[in-house]
């Protein structure tokens, strides 16, 4: 009879991160290794790959990592980095605890948006907008100037922590309010997941039909059938989603906010986003912070 084949050890490494206290429990560090041994740890783990490659297996979910990736693992998951064809390898690790990261989400978030974090499949390994990989590089000189026992490191390092959970939630909503529809083919399902990308649906209309295989009457005639609405009002309903999220999470100007959805004026910008929402970009933001 045969032996039962020997179920793979998991390396246990349970908060041995030294944190001033549960709520405060923020920390960071450097790892240059091209392997690490399989683990597991109780606090969540916010992963950043500044350069070089590794192969990432996580959850039994495997990928190339490499520079831009961020890669969060939860309380309880299992991951580990192992070599990729001799490259050199540079990652980031931020490290909080459960109950600081439920108190810091808390005072960002009016739900409980932790919950849906964690009950979220994610990939294994989400690229960065460049403007979000350049935020945490800049920070990163910033940590330099600071001691471990001073606040301003740990205030550092809780901002970097919020930016990085305001792009896995902007994703997750993503996903939530554009999930696959099996009714519709899957080159249209395609499309709409190109198309739910800041940068493709502030592109002008004329650059984004060619990223469909039909040509612009055709497009248009399907996405009514399949998605229920014409493709202007949709991409005026991600453009105006995102400038909310902009508004909320942001310090951005609603003119600034206007040029980087491409609207053409600040009064047409303010006059869209009054019909869809019911308020100005201005009235709508003094809500949010209230």
């Amino acid at each position: 009879m045969a032996k039962a084949k020997q179920p793979k050890i998991i390396e246990h490494k349970m908060s041995n991160i030294s944190f001033l206290s549960p709520t405060d429990g923020v920390n960071f560090h450097w790892c240059y290794q091209n392997a690490t041994s399989l683990h597991e740890h109780d606090f969540y783990e916010f992963v950043v790959f500044i350069d070089g490659k590794s192969r990432h297996e996580h959850n039994a979910k495997s990928c190339v990592a490499q520079k831009g990736m961020l890669f969060l693992i939860k309380p309880g998951e299992y991951h580990q980095f192992l070599a990729y064809h001799n490259n050199a390898a540079k990652h980031i690790n931020f490290s909080i605890t459960p109950e600081a990261l439920k108190e810091l989400s808390a005072l960002i978030w009016k739900d409980e948006i932790l919950q849906k974090i964690d009950a979220w499949d994610m990939p294994n390994g989400l690229t960065l907008p460049q403007e979000n990989f350049t935020f945490i590089l800049s920070e990163l000189e910033r940590l330099n100037q600071y001691s471990m026992a001073s606040k301003n490191l740990y205030a550092i390092l809780k901002n970097i922590i919020v930016m990085l959970m305001i792009f896995l939630v902007d994703r997750l909503e993503t996903i939530e309010l554009f999930s696959n529809d099996k009714n519709r083919p899957e080159w249209m399902n395609d499309f709409l997941k190109t198309l739910n990308e800041p940068s493709v649906f502030t592109m002008k209309l004329k650059d984004i039909y060619p990223l469909a295989p039909y040509s612009q009457s055709m497009l248009n005639s399907y996405f009514k059938k399949y998605v229920g609405t014409t493709l202007i009002s949709y991409i005026t309903t991600l453009k105006i989603s995102y400038a909310c999220t902009l508004l909320r999470h942001t310090d951005s100007s609603p003119l600034e906010i206007s040029n980087k959805i491409a609207y053409d004026s600040l009064s047409h910008f303010n006059r869209i986003f009054k019909k869809i929402t019911g308020k100005s970009p201005v009235a709508y933001r003094k809500q949010q912070s209230q």
